[in-house]
């Protein structure tokens, strides 16, 4: 049997079999001194010792750092490994081993500071010339000299903004020049990537960050090939380079879960780099994992996953605001290094930092380590300290950031800048775009203050995209500040009751959908209240169907193939929803007691924490609005096997319908519509009616809808009236038949 690789990163580094009883972690053995029974014994380790791992002395190595280098080598497919105090000195000895005076270094103008600092003073000090490239590399070959040039030093991705560089191709051009590449490999950890395996000589390692885990230890290390390893190991025993005992079993402890922090670390920043991404605030996330990212193609190709590091750039440049952004922050501590467990966050100045390319007139730019909180609850924290901070948004004619300005930005990214940037909805609309030129006129003294839009949703779903694609705009097409706001729990119900309590005065709004204001209040004993008495209606934005998806790598391909495992397997098949008594919940109890296919329930506090899990394997299936789930289709994470409506639509046109393959009468409809509190004036309902049809017949949004899987209603209050006492006859009835109930 040959084990995987997630099997090995659970073996790797103990004992082997064949020994009698063992421990499964290796023990701690601390040592400085090591007694011999004769000199010959002692001579013996003393020779052996330069080739092989051999106890001889302490600062040499002991059992337990012998077993953390052999499962790093294993790790990074190298030939051997030098273990060191730091992550830094790893980097600095990689240095100062391979490089003599009167030698040309290139190394990545996207390096660690620190490493840049030692670049930049102790090694031209040496007599080292040390040249900067580009952070995408694509200036190497013109820096190459040949005979000269003696090393190229690269990070992937690069410090602070992640860019990405072509590894293989740098490894080409450093073989043309007899030159070493040492890669510096800590954003992978040597799980994501192999550097060794695409032509580099030495990965350099910062065990602190995740491959300890836990924010408790300090450890470095550099996996060489078979050439690299003898002159660094000589050099780093001449300096007495050693590393604790105690901290190299920590390490190793941390290894057996580094696949699974990565996943829930990739899960989660990937949840808030998208959440981010959508902020008028923000001018761009860097994240390789986004697919409008410049590197994402070349992180696609070579990576096999990512891990919880991004950074943000604000389209207001003052760093005081920024600052505040980042003081603000309550589940974000403010601290250096990442790869622990906990959420990070450090203003960071990429200007001061770089000497390749034009950094000029950009905004202001926080690092965020997104750990293993709750990402729900980390967009909870971002949304408020983006609130609290105050920033501007970006002037009118701006030019797009987010990369030297001598460069182009790609397509996928200038679009959706461009649809960020632009005007919204009003009576006078500008020149082939829907936007508005100028606010609607007020009605007497309305609007005069914020407008409150509430999500009863936690952020990341469906609900959450649909309220920003119009809050986003409300602020240009009235005049006054529009604030977004989710506020979950309950199915709905907590955001709901906490408008329906609202002073009716306009300024208080709820995004609902047909579950919470038809479902809930029959599921529910005690909803607190009442959708036809306690709200008025404004207008619908869509109408959408819902979608059964698994993961890309899952067997189930079709509804046959999910009742046949159902049917043979039962109990096995669990399917997640947004939350009891939502479209989902009914749709899944609908398919288990009507077309008998036994699968059990797994509510969730909204769609994005049910993406969450069934991204990470916790769940077989996820019923779900087209909208929640459509982005992660695209990114090839997700595959659709049915969809709800009476024919094929939009992007979903691939996916059969349930009547399609066998399923008669399960034609489930969603929608999303404004409601204010009951008692609002007239005059001020029509008003937002305007306002929001306004915004959602621009051309802009109405391509967003329909990318959701959606069809673009946007009709008058009495049209959504009509239809919600149409969906409260219909659902009730549902509810009652099936017997569903909620405490």
């Amino acid at each position: 049997m040959q084990p995987t690789r997630t099997t090995r990163l659970l073996q790797t580094g103990r004992p082997p079999a064949g020994q009698g009883p063992r421990p499964v972690n290796p023990p701690v053995m601390r040592a400085s001194t090591v007694v011999f029974d004769s000199v010959a014994e002692w001579r013996a380790a003393r020779q052996q010792r330069q080739t092989r791992q051999v106890l001889s002395y302490g600062a040499r190595g002991t059992q337990t750092t012998f077993a953390l280098e052999n499962a790093l080598s294993e790790l990074e497919k190298g030939h051997r490994t030098q273990l060191y105090p730091t992550g830094l000195a790893a980097a600095t000895q990689v240095l100062m081993a391979l490089l003599r005076p009167g030698e040309h270094l290139l190394i990545t103008d996207a390096v660690y500071a620190p490493v840049r600092h030692f670049c930049s003073t102790w090694l031209p000090a040496r007599g080292v010339d040390c040249e900067f490239y580009a952070a995408d590399g694509h200036d190497v070959a013109a820096r190459l000299r040949p005979g000269k040039t003696r090393m190229i030093y690269a990070e992937v991705p690069g410090s602070l903004l992640n860019d990405m560089l072509d590894l293989p191709a740098l490894a080409a051009l450093a073989r043309s020049c007899g030159a070493w590449l040492a890669v510096d490999n800590t954003w992978a950890s040597g799980w994501l990537l192999n550097p060794l395996t695409l032509g580099a000589d030495i990965s350099i390692l910062a065990a602190t960050k995740y491959i300890a885990g836990h924010s408790d230890l300090l450890l470095g290390a550099a996996v060489c090939n078979e050439r690299a390893y003898p002159v660094l190991a000589h050099f780093s025993e001449s300096t007495g380079q050693t590393v604790s005992p105690d901290d190299a079993a920590l390490a190793l402890r941390g290894l057996r879960t580094l696949e699974l922090r990565l996943e829930r670390h990739e899960r989660n920043a990937l949840a808030v780099a998208q959440w981010l991404g959508r902020q008028p605030a923000v001018a761009r996330v860097f994240h390789p994992a986004l697919p409008d990212d410049p590197g994402h193609a070349l992180w696609k190709r070579d990576f096999k996953g990512g891990n919880g590091l991004l950074a943000v750039e604000f389209h207001d440049p003052d760093p005081g605001r920024r600052d505040r952004f980042v003081d603000a922050l309550e589940c974000f501590g403010i601290g250096a290094s990442w790869g622990g467990f906990e959420s990070l966050a450090v203003p960071i100045d990429p200007a001061a930092l770089r000497s390749v390319g034009a950094w000029h007139g950009r905004g202001s730019f926080v690092r965020l380590h997104v750990g293993l909180e709750s990402p729900e609850d980390l967009c909870q924290d971002l949304m408020q300290a983006i609130a609290a901070a105050q920033f501007t948004t970006a002037p009118r004619n701006q030019t797009p950031t987010g990369a030297p300005m001598n460069r182009p930005l790609p397509p996928a990214f200038r679009m959706r800048r461009r649809q960020t940037l632009a005007l919204c909805a009003a009576p006078l609309l500008l020149p082939g775009t829907g936007y508005a030129a100028d606010p609607l006129p007020k009605v007497g003294d309305y609007p005069s203050q914020v407008i409150h839009v509430v999500s009863p949703f936690p952020a990341g779903g469906g609900n959450d995209m649909h309220m920003r694609l119009v809050t986003n705009e409300l602020a240009r097409t009235t005049g006054q500040p529009a604030v977004a706001e989710n506020k979950g729990g309950a199915g709905g119900n907590i955001g709901a009751q906490s408008v329906a309590g609202s002073k009716p005065d306009g300024y208080t709004l709820l995004l609902s959908q047909v579950s919470i204001m038809a479902v809930n209040p029959v599921l529910y004993k005690a909803p607190g209240f009442d959708p036809l008495k306690d709200f008025v209606a404004i207008t619908q934005i869509n109408a959408a169907p819902l979608v059964l998806v698994v993961p890309a790598n899952s067997s189930l391909r079709s509804m046959a193939d999910l009742r046949k495992m159902a049917q043979e397997h039962t109990g096995s098949v669990t399917y997640a929803s947004p939350g009891n008594g939502t479209l989902s919940h009914l749709l899944g109890v609908v398919l288990e007691k009507d077309a008998g296919i036994p699968m059990t329930h797994i509510p969730y506090r909204g769609a994005a924490p049910a993406l969450l899990d069934l991204l990470g394997g916790q769940v077989t299936l996820m019923i779900s609005s087209t909208s929640s789930v459509s982005g992660a289709i695209q990114q090839g994470k997700l595959r659709a096997i049915a969809i709800s409506s009476p024919r094929r639509v939009g992007h979903f046109r691939a996916v059969p319908t349930l009547e399609e393959q066998g399923f008669k009468g399960m034609q489930f409809e969603d929608w999303y519509g404004f409601f204010a509190p009951a008692g609002t004036p007239p005059e001020r309902v029509a008003y937002l009616n305007q306002a929001i049809t306004s915004i959602l017949r621009s051309r802009g949004v109405v391509q967003k809808i329909t990318d959701a899987g959606g069809e673009l209603v946007a009709g008058d209050a009495e049209q959504l009236a009509a239809q919600l006492r149409q969906d409260i006859t219909r659902w009730s009835r549902l509810v009652k038949l099936a017997g569903m109930t909620v405490e």
